[in-house]
């Protein structure tokens, strides 16, 4: 049979979405992941078919705060923050006996992600302190900048670049880390932040789009601006400060687990629904 709801995550399949809604007089919910409506990267064609496509959507969601905030304003639509879930197996905390302190980022090495930054930051922060270490995982177009920018600070013994990994790996090389951070100049959500913290690890972003939504308060880590010194700040308070692993933990379980999310959309579903049969559909 027809499904109940048209549930959409890209405007590309919009005009099907649409066409479904309308002969079938199915509710339709569109979630926005893009960040290219941040960046200003779309034609004037396509945000007009966008901004037809949102106005005629029962109900929008967006993956963070702030996207949520900012698309509102842009395309006078309401917006609703629902953030995406992470299966949370395998991420779990882990002790450590080790005397390196070792910050850790994953991300594809290219600007966005603003590798050069942190390695900035680090340097300006520990050039002296041999017990610290940032390990770098990803590759990317980038990636020989950074090795010759490590090179440049010899900093070779303590910031290591790792490449790619499997994906299945993820979890222990976050679990062998003190701190994450993420440097990125826009993120619409942050799906590593979560991760790092399901590890019980306190993280450290730039306020770029989406970590704004992650970390809400100051038990999960720190936000700072979008240059080296506030960057170098912010690390070396994570360095000084003592963070709880099963709080960061518990708050993942509590706002982005499969769980947690599931259970608000389908709120979101059944309200939807009851509207569509007291329309008499």
């Amino acid at each position: 049979g027809l499904p109940d709801i048209v549930h959409l995550h890209s405007y590309l399949a919009g005009k099907a979405a649409l066409w479904l809604k309308q002969k079938y007089n199915m509710p339709l919910v569109f979630t926005e992941h893009s960040s290219s409506l941040i960046r200003e990267t779309l034609s004037e064609f396509k945000l007009f078919q966008i901004r037809h496509l949102y106005e005629k959507c029962d109900k929008i969601l967006a993956v963070s705060k702030g996207i949520s905030k900012y698309l509102s304003d842009k395309f006078n639509v309401n917006f609703q923050y629902l953030p995406n879930f992470i299966s949370m197996k395998g991420f779990v905390p882990v002790q450590r006996k080790d005397k390196i302190y070792r910050y850790i980022n994953i991300a594809w090495m290219k600007k966005n992600k603003n590798q050069s930054m942190l390695i900035h930051a680090f340097h300006k922060t520990f050039k002296d302190m041999e017990n610290v270490e940032l390990v770098l995982i990803g590759d990317g177009p980038e990636r020989k900048n950074l090795e010759l920018q490590i090179k440049e600070l010899n900093l070779e013994d303590r910031v290591i670049l790792k490449g790619n990994i499997n994906r299945e790996d993820i979890p222990h090389e976050l679990q062998q880390a003190d701190a994450f951070v993420l440097s990125s100049q826009i993120e619409t959500f942050g799906v590593v932040l979560i991760e790092a913290m399901s590890c019980g690890l306190p993280v450290i972003a730039t306020r770029c789009g989406g970590p704004e939504s992650i970390i809400s308060n100051d038990t999960l880590g720190i936000l700072c601006r979008i240059n080296i010194d506030s960057l170098s700040k912010a690390l070396l308070h994570v360095y000084h400060s003592d963070y709880d692993p099963q709080l960061i933990r518990q708050h993942v379980m509590d706002n982005f687990s499969e769980k947690a999310v599931i259970s608000k959309l389908s709120t979101i579903y059944q309200e939807l629904m009851g509207e569509k049969q007291s329309d008499g559909a």
